[in-house]
């Protein structure tokens, strides 16, 4: 959904002569993007497009008048107005009886609420000049001037407000975070402000939640600069350890060495001595000669002695020296791994939670160093969640399905091998989501349907619910609508049951195609809204790009194509900023159809080249083939049959040998080539 410059908060019985709806499309005509509520009914469905629209409007005008000043919805519109911090434009309509208004709010349940928005209301000068001369024209000129003051900070506060708005729907989660430039920037617009003097500050002023979360951003990006640091610090304390334990085998070594020398010359010295006994025994009377030799004897027999005890007590003195150093060493070298690779594994995770706003490379590589680590240290445990979600970040932010398969792989037989069956079943639950995105249909199933009796083996409700969702995604795919229909509403009460929101959403979107597939359009439109209106109160973009893709096809379904270009246009950014790229190339796909539908020839092949390229990346056939019948239609269209050709024959040697060479719209295209 696109943001706007007005929000147009009123009473209906103010537009009883049409000046309202005039205002509204003299406002547009002015260049200005407006929007106002003209539906009768309400409901709490209807009230939550409103506060989004409040939300995502830079300016509230407020077209004040006894009958909006007594009116329980624009009481409603206004504290929403005030609670975001809105640019109020309050343009008086008429003369106000203050005493006359106050005294209608008594005794109502929302009295509370108008008393409090009052005192705000009265300290925000209000455009009185219709008042003495009403002059549509003038007030007119006089709004428009008023909402294109000061675009680039109120852009930027609604922006600002948006995103902390997903964050503190998402319970602060950190994968709604902002970093980067983005967040340098935001900082810097929020120091300027604080720095004007009082007179001089702009209006909107930053609000409480706007501050909390920058504050939580630069938090979480300190903890990534202490994470790195932390990794840098510890590799390096490993580096200084084993250049110490080298450097102490270098020196036991040195000693050993002294050690033989020494014993080189003891040997020496007792030959010496031998030889200067020999010659006094000569010099000695006969009578002595057998004293002296068995003298002699002896102290050879106690020097050998002693130099072999001294010797034995030399070396394992040295050995014990060692092994305590050895073990010493080699315990501070593990407890530094164990560290390090904690280190790694959290920063990770921290880098695949936040998507876009994360270095995905850095990711990788820190999942990978915890993965070789934990491998080293026997952590069978951590090797495998370091995998898993290794797995998960090729998978979900990359789209890389081979290297995510190998990573898949690697943890299966280590979480059996520890018996984990959470660990077991949730990798088996994934190996079918890339079965899926593969095309590998039969393949996705078999996943499944082992991964759903381990989650409820061990009564996982989370872990049912996603995989009978994934069973009734696959079963779409195969055009079952009435097994799709059964896992769905299988899923959909286990994720209310347990407040899975994301869940939940992701559910009522695949019934949201499951009645588009069944052209049932009503029950789609409320499917798609009521989904979108999740995905926002959780701040999740991937999924509102999902929903926004699916009005769009029901816009063109419809044959409404102006909606559909701008449910497309509004979902490509979302795709991108999740680095979502099968998302990214099924919009430009689509915007490719719509553009050939235009005949906007030129436009077309662009957006299907641009979608190719990437289908051709993450290997995904079934888009290549969509994009081959979008050039060919296109090159049909234009009279190049030699094209048209060379693309059909391009078509039906991707599927040749594949499931999809018998399928009814493959069948279709050859008739058409």
């Amino acid at each position: 959904m696109s943001n706007y410059d007005v929000f147009i908060s009123y009473s209906r019985r103010d537009d009883a002569d049409g000046f309202i709806t005039r205002l509204r499309a003299a406002l547009e005509g002015e260049g200005l993007t407006v929007w106002m509520d003209d539906k009768i009914v309400s409901s709490a469905e209807w009230w939550t497009q409103i506060e989004t629209h409040i939300e995502r409007s830079n300016n509230f005008l407020l077209l004040i008048s006894e009958h909006s000043l007594s009116s329980e919805w624009c009481q409603q519109e206004i504290a929403h107005a005030l609670t975001f911090g809105k640019r109020f434009i309050p343009f008086q309509l008429s003369t106000i009886d203050e005493q006359r208004v106050k005294g209608g709010w008594l005794d109502q349940p929302w009295e509370q609420i108008a008393r409090e928005n009052w005192e705000p209301l009265r300290k925000v000068q209000w455009i009185t000049d219709y008042l003495n001369a009403p002059e549509f024209d003038t007030a007119v000129a006089r709004i428009r001037d008023d909402a294109r003051t000061d675009p680039a900070h109120v852009e930027l506060h609604t922006r600002l407000l948006l995103q902390a708005q997903a964050w503190q729907n998402s319970g602060q989660s950190p994968g709604a975070h902002i970093g980067g430039d983005p967040l340098v920037a935001a900082e810097a617009w929020l120091a300027a402000w604080d720095a004007l003097s009082k007179d001089n500050k702009t209006l909107p002023a930053p609000t409480t939640m706007q501050r909390d979360f920058l504050n939580a951003c630069r938090a979480a990006e300190d903890e990534i600069a202490r994470l790195q640091a932390e990794q840098e610090h510890r590799t390096h304390e490993l580096e200084t350890q084993t250049q110490r334990a080298a450097a102490e085998n270098e020196r036991l070594g040195r000693r050993t060495a002294r050690f033989r020398i020494a014993a080189l010359i003891a040997a020496v010295i007792g030959v010496i001595a031998l030889v200067a006994t020999v010659v006094a025994i000569g010099q000695t009377n006969e009578a002595r000669d057998a004293e002296a030799i068995a003298n002699t004897h002896e102290f050879e027999a106690n020097g050998t002695a002693v130099a072999a005890a001294t010797s034995a007590a030399d070396a394992r003195f040295q050995q014990a020296t060692a092994i305590a150093a050895n073990a010493t060493a080699e315990s501070a070298r593990l407890e530094a791994l164990a560290q390090q690779a904690e280190s790694h594994f959290a920063l990770g995770d921290l880098t695949y939670q936040r998507g876009a706003a994360g270095n995905l490379a850095a990711g990788r590589a820190a999942y990978q160093s915890a993965i070789l680590i934990f491998a080293e240290l026997g952590n069978e445990k951590r090797e495998a969640d370091a995998f898993f979600g290794l797995g998960n970040l090729l998978l979900t932010r990359e789209s890389e399905l081979a290297q995510a398969r190998e990573a898949y792989e690697a943890a299966l037989p280590l979480y059996r091998q520890i018996e984990s069956v959470s660990g077991e079943a949730n990798i088996l639950r994934n190996l079918g989501e890339l079965a899926l995105r593969e095309d590998d249909l039969s393949g996705a199933r078999d996943f499944y349907e082992l991964a759903l009796p381990l989650f409820r083996e061990i009564e996982d409700a989370f872990g049912e619910a996603n995989t009978l969702k994934s069973l009734g995604d696959l079963a779409l795919r195969e055009a079952d609508l009435s097994g799709a229909r059964d896992f769905y509403e299988l899923a959909l009460p286990l994720f209310r049951e347990i407040g899975a929101v994301l869940g939940e959403a992701n559910t009522l979107l695949g019934l949201g195609d499951l009645a588009l597939r069944e052209d049932n359009l009503s029950s789609a439109r409320k499917l798609y809204e009521a989904a979108l209106a999740r995905f926002r109160e959780i701040g999740d973009a991937l999924g509102q790009a999902n929903a926004l893709l699916g009005l769009g096809d029901l816009a063109l379904r419809e044959n409404d194509l102006s909606s559909a270009r701008d449910a497309y246009t509004a979902a490509l950014p979302l795709y991108r900023e999740t680095e979502s790229v099968l998302g990214e190339a099924n919009t430009l796909r689509r915007l490719g159809d719509l553009a050939t539908t235009a005949e906007d020839f030129a436009l077309a092949n662009d957006y299907y080249q641009q979608a190719e390229r990437i289908y051709i990346r993450i290997g995904s056939l079934v888009g290549q083939l969509n994009v081959a019948i979008g050039q060919a239609v296109v090159s049909t269209q234009q009279g190049d049959v030699e094209t048209a050709c060379a693309v059909y024959d391009r078509l039906f040697a991707l599927i040749e040998g594949t499931a999809y060479e018998t399928h009814p719209a493959v069948q279709q295209q050859r008739e058409r080539a």
